[in-house]
């Protein structure tokens, strides 16, 4: 976070590693494209629950190989308990803060392949799994918003602005599994890629 503004340029930041867990829904229109909808819990490794947020990204897939797709589309993120303090080198009150509800994200995301080893060597078997690996980005399109509480300490190190706004950015990496392909037969020989995910 940083802001020049009435002889104040400083910056403030912080980096957390998360995760996030849920179900996703997909459909494939064609053997081009498709559509995807998730449900996501999006919490810190040890925090408490109630800091996380609920995320639902929906996207618009490309499928330009066989098990490759490309997607872009839109996160609604609402966070459960919003932070009263920044935890840093200073520690500084929040009056209020309003976090960015909405995210712009791509993703690409490609079936696994069924791999063994042989002694020293890693042999791929061109078989394809239903565990789908992903790499996401995505950029806060409505800002985050900190008013700061007046410092009323005795003494001041470092004189916050009455409030500051940033679009917060993040990298996510995951994997995916289709639960219902469990219960396939498995005498199709050719898949319909027209189908729910």
């Amino acid at each position: 976070m940083s802001k020049e503004d009435g002889g104040w340029n400083e910056s403030i930041g912080n980096f957390n590693p998360h995760f996030s867990a849920g179900a996703f829904f997909g459909y494939s229109f064609s053997d081009l494209f498709g559509f995807q909808v998730e449900g996501l819990y999006r919490g810190t490794f040890g925090g408490d629950w109630k800091s996380g947020n609920i995320q639902i990204p929906a996207m618009i897939m490309v499928q330009f190989a066989e098990h490759q797709h490309f997607g872009l589309g839109i996160i609604y993120n609402h966070t459960l308990n919003n932070p009263s303090y920044f935890e840093g080198p200073i520690q500084f009150e929040f009056e209020s803060v309003t976090n960015s509800s909405i995210y712009a994200y791509a993703e690409f995301s490609s079936l696994t392949e069924k791999i063994f080893k042989d002694g020293n060597y890693t042999v791929f078997t061109g078989e394809l799994r239903k565990l789908r690996a992903f790499f996401k980005f995505a950029y806060a399109i409505t800002p985050t918003t900190i008013k700061f509480k007046p410092n009323s300490g005795p003494i001041t190190l470092w004189e916050a602005p009455p409030s500051i706004s940033f679009r917060p950015f993040f990298f996510e990496f995951g994997v995916r599994y289709d639960i219902p392909t469990l219960f396939d037969s498995g005498n199709n020989t050719k898949p319909n890629r027209r189908r729910k995910r």
